[in-house]
């Protein structure tokens, strides 16, 4: 093993166990203040985005569903209709998400090795996932989505557009035009594109943070950046896209809609 080699491997075993570390207890179950406000209207607007696809029911999937609440949440807002799912890298997440939503079928699975026959599913969801995969395995990362969703069927993802500061645990985040690009190359064809989240620059991060902590003064935050607003100054992007088999290609309308700008 070269020494490049050996380093790259170093660095995503350290970006991993960061993200295990964070599951110490249900983290996303256990959100205060304008993180519990910020979760719920993100999972809103992500179960209106799947309403907007067309589906009325279906067989949903949750990748990298960590400790599930986010997978509960979409459950809970798509109603009976929709049977969701969801599979994390995770034993200890899973492990939490088992217990806080016994209802829902959870499994311990990577990304890249999807435990479904071929077109197994109407939905496919990644809520904060792809910033967490090296660049030369966002290739199989949709490899497996399109495998395992039906010709026709739909990817929602969500993730931290570049104005957000990039942690270590993190390879990348996106512009827009990035992340339309890049489900466009991994076979998907953008519909929607919507903005989520403010959160203020790094240089008064700390000072924000100070005044969050006072008390009342969270409710600031919720007023400010816990809901969706403006692609041009967005925390989180979220896309919808269809899978672009040839059979959807052949009949496909073009559709595609952006949240506001101003």
């Amino acid at each position: 093993m070269s020494k490049v080699t050996k380093s790259l491997k170093d660095q995503a075993e350290r970006r991993r166990a960061l993200q295990e570390a964070e599951y110490y207890l249900p983290i996303h179950w256990l959100l205060k203040k304008s993180g519990s406000v910020a979760y719920s209207r993100k999972s809103d607007l992500m179960a209106s985005m799947v309403r907007s696809a067309g589906l009325r029911s279906g067989r949903v999937l949750d990748v990298g569903c960590g400790d599930g609440r986010g997978t509960y949440d979409l459950q809970t807002r798509l109603g009976a209709a929709f049977r969701c799912e969801g599979v994390d890298f995770s034993e200890r997440a899973i492990a939490f998400a088992r217990l806080m939503a016994p209802a829902i079928s959870f499994g311990i699975q990577t990304v890249l090795e999807l435990p479904f026959a071929d077109a197994t599913f109407d939905f496919v969801v990644a809520r904060e996932v792809i910033e967490h995969i090296p660049q030369d395995e966002l290739k199989g990362f949709f490899e497996q989505i399109r495998r395992v969703l039906r010709p026709d069927g739909w990817l929602l993802l969500t993730t931290p557009s570049q104005k957000r500061r990039m942690p270590e645990k993190h390879y990348q985040h996106f512009t827009t035009e990035g992340l339309k690009g890049l489900v466009h190359d991994g076979g998907f064809h953008t519909t929607q594109i919507r903005g989520f989240g403010w959160w203020p620059p790094k240089w008064c991060e700390s000072a924000y943070r100070c005044v969050l902590d006072l008390p009342m003064l969270w409710r600031i935050h919720v007023a400010l950046g816990t809901d969706e607003t403006s692609l041009l100054r967005c925390d989180d992007l979220l896309l919808l896209c269809q899978n672009s088999s040839p059979e959807t290609r052949l009949g496909a309308a073009p559709m595609f809609q952006c949240g506001a700008r101003s």
